[in-house]
């Protein structure tokens, strides 16, 4: 329970020592929590993720880097199924919508592994996971 003195102005007021310790440690753990996201991103998804290989596993972040041989839009939705290599990527419609990428473009895709009517194939969660090479 927050306990508050007044002094003579009713709308000063001042914190109990505890209070003040406390709202110290939760201003600290936000600093620290905002430098560590801030950390994590400046470096990139890539640093975490491991090279995609037929051992993959769902739900694994991987990275891949290879040449478009096919892009092909889906009959609903918007979504694109691209062939890199011999994987298949699939982008959801918001991440399409995002990147424009044709056939023998080379590319480095991170995303999520999935399984699909038994195949692997990469997802991106966003569009900045895919990445145009020279």
């Amino acid at each position: 329970m927050y306990r508050l003195k007044y002094h003579d102005n009713p709308y000063n007021f001042m914190l109990e020592r505890e209070e003040r310790m406390a709202l110290l440690l939760l201003a600290g753990v936000t600093a620290i929590v905002l430098v560590s996201a801030l950390a994590v991103e400046f470096m990139g998804k890539e640093t975490f993720s491991s090279p995609f290989s037929p051992a993959s596993q769902e739900g694994d972040l991987v990275v891949m880097e290879g040449v478009v041989s096919r892009v092909q839009a889906t009959a609903e939705g918007g979504h694109l199924i691209l062939a890199v290599n011999t994987t298949t990527v699939f982008l959801p419609s918001p991440i399409a919508a995002q990147v424009a990428i044709r056939e023998g473009d080379r590319i480095r895709v991170t995303g999520i592994v999935q399984r699909y009517r038994g195949e692997l194939e990469i997802v991106p969660q966003s569009g900045g996971d895919i990445v145009h090479l020279p």
